[in-house]
């Protein structure tokens, strides 16, 4: 079927609208099962002042378009983790990513290349979990978005033509918008965080799963979008004292369908009253599926690998997007 230019016009400025609310990763358990005690895996952060981790960090975003590969980005980076102070009520702890932080946004290769300019750049996010390891909140915003707006600057000095400068102001016009609040910068460059903390918390025996109500927070008010998910355990390998756990959740096809019909007017107006807008509403959905892979160290719960795979399509009347992005925390080893 043909669909009017109307409509056309209209679905491409909801994907634009789109990619910016996709930008924003949310890890959490919603509403779950009671956690009972006297649990095989009861995972509690047993961790000491001084104790530090080098991580490697691998991502990878691919994208199709109507089933064809459009193209496919990657970084690699190591990160450094710190107890800088544990209490009765709470770890204080920091991430130092190795170079560039920008290396963690979903940026362009075009772009992460003149990022080897900034290799020995290194920002430390300083922030606090409660007594069990769970992610509260990170204590140095300031200090990060002014690392990120200084590093943002530095490499739009590196673009000699016009039209590629305004090309990369526009690509991180975005990112920059969610620097502006606290909430934002911990959405923006906390994807690392909130996985590595996932779990801290829960406990389970062994073959056991549980299955639990989503609820990621809709950034525009108003109800949040929910799911279902579930973590199990899987494999206990005695030998090198690790064991795997895995997450799984699938957002509900008819909260997503409301959040459209919530978000999109907020962030293209002229949809509102666009005659067009219920037509194209009716032929448009969003999934969410993730899928997260722990595997841990018995006694004192440190992630040896995370393996996260975000899927997300977009269906418009007339095309299909997806998205995988790809988050490997890989413990390194002297």
């Amino acid at each position: 079927m043909i669909l009017e230019a109307g409509v056309l016009l209209l679905f491409l400025e909801m994907y634009k609208a789109l990619c910016l609310l996709l930008l924003v990763p949310v890890f959490g358990w919603g509403q779950s099962e009671e956690q009972s005690s006297s649990k095989d895996f009861e995972i509690v952060a047993y961790w000491g002042p001084n104790e530090s981790y080098l991580y490697q960090i691998e991502k990878i975003t691919t994208n199709y378009l109507n089933g064809q590969l459009q193209k496919t980005d990657t970084a690699i980076y190591e990160a450094l983790f710190e107890v800088l102070d544990s209490t009765e009520t709470h770890y204080e702890l920091a991430w130092t990513v190795m170079g560039s932080s920008l290396q963690q946004l979903s940026l362009p290769d075009s772009i992460l290349q003149k990022l080897s300019s900034l290799a020995d750049k290194e920002l430390g996010y300083v922030y606090r979990t409660d007594e069990v390891g769970s992610f509260l909140a990170l204590t140095n915003h300031g200090e990060v978005r002014l690392a990120m707006l200084e590093q943002f600057a530095v490499i739009e000095d590196m673009f000699s033509e016009p039209a590629e400068r305004q090309k990369f102001i526009n690509t991180l016009a975005p990112f920059k918008d969610l620097l502006v609040s606290n909430e934002g910068i911990e959405a923006l460059v906390a994807k690392e965080l909130q996985l590595f903390h996932l779990l801290y918390g829960m406990a389970l025996d062994s073959g056991e799963h549980f299955d639990y109500d989503e609820a990621l927070p809709n950034l525009f008010g108003g109800d949040p979008i929910t799911g279902k998910g579930k973590l199990y355990h899987t494999t206990t390998d005695t030998s090198e004292g690790r064991f795997t756990m895995i997450n799984e959740m699938r957002t509900d096809p008819k909260s997503t369908k409301a959040f459209l019909k919530q978000a999109l007017p907020m962030l293209v107006p002229t949809i509102a009253n666009n005659k067009d807008f219920k037509k194209v509403l009716k032929k448009s959905s969003i999934q969410i599926i993730d899928r997260q892979v722990f595997e841990l160290y018995y006694g004192y719960y440190l992630p040896h690998l995370i393996q996260s795979e975000r899927k997300t399509e977009l269906v418009l009347p007339t095309e299909q997007r997806i998205k995988i992005e790809q988050l490997n925390i890989r413990l390194q080893y002297n």
